[in-house]
């Protein structure tokens, strides 16, 4: 497996894997369009201008790559406010070393 194998490496200090299976598995794409939540309207369209060679199956469409980016950011604004939870309780030494192991691997 790639994963373990950068993990092993410390390549990968602390991954976040997205799961771009498609369609997400989501009640809301039963439901009709016009009764969707704003982020599961238009799921299935497309970007790109038609025929183009990126519609293809296995690339995601332009909401399901939105969908993919906020959950993405979901993770880096939790790591954000616990960081800043920390500096505010005087604690940034911990959130300076935390960074710095992050930033400081060895991938020989």
């Amino acid at each position: 497996n790639v994963l373990r194998e950068y993990k092993k490496r410390k390549g990968l200090y602390d991954p976040v894997v997205l799961d771009a299976s498609y369609p997400p598995n989501s009640p809301f794409l039963d439901v009709p369009e016009n009764e969707r939540p704003p982020g599961f309207q238009d799921f299935n369209k497309w970007g790109a201008p038609e025929g183009s060679p990126s519609q293809q199956y296995w690339i995601p469409t332009y909401k399901w790559h939105e969908m993919m980016g906020w959950i993405l950011a979901m993770h880096m604004i939790d790591a954000a406010q616990f960081a800043s939870r920390l500096i505010l309780q005087g604690k940034d030494d911990i959130v300076l070393k935390q960074l710095d192991e992050s930033f400081s691997h060895d991938l020989s």
